[in-house]
């Protein structure tokens, strides 16, 4: 495929949730009444829709679920990718950048000759 890795990654939705572990030597009257859950009661989780992967990227897939190397090498791909492009807007900004300040210098003498 000639799409990128971080094109790929992206179109994906990530969701959180929290879980919350069910106690395991609660009583009868705590599993009616439980205490209201606190923050640290709960375990936060991020996952992607299993629909959403299969037909985003389903060669990351097996009959067991996804594959997680593949969907690792794909991950750091995009990392890469996403890098390079950084560096790359890095040094167009410094060259936007130099060419303010030559222009800035040109005014500068222009006006200061009228």
């Amino acid at each position: 495929s000639s799409e990128s890795a971080s094109d790929m990654l992206s179109k994906l939705d990530v969701y959180s949730y929290e879980y919350e572990p069910i106690p395991t030597n609660a009583t009868e009257d705590a599993a009616t009444e439980p205490d209201p859950p606190t923050p640290a009661d709960a375990d936060r989780h991020f996952g992607i829709s299993p629909k959403q992967l299969k037909s985003e990227l389903p060669h990351v897939l097996t009959d067991g679920g996804f594959h997680s190397p593949s969907l690792k090498a794909l991950m750091i791909q995009a990392i890469k990718e996403v890098h390079e492009e950084n560096k790359l807007l890095r040094q167009q900004l410094q060259e936007i950048r130099e060419e303010h300040q030559a222009f800035k210098a040109y005014l500068a003498q222009v006006m200061g000759t009228k």
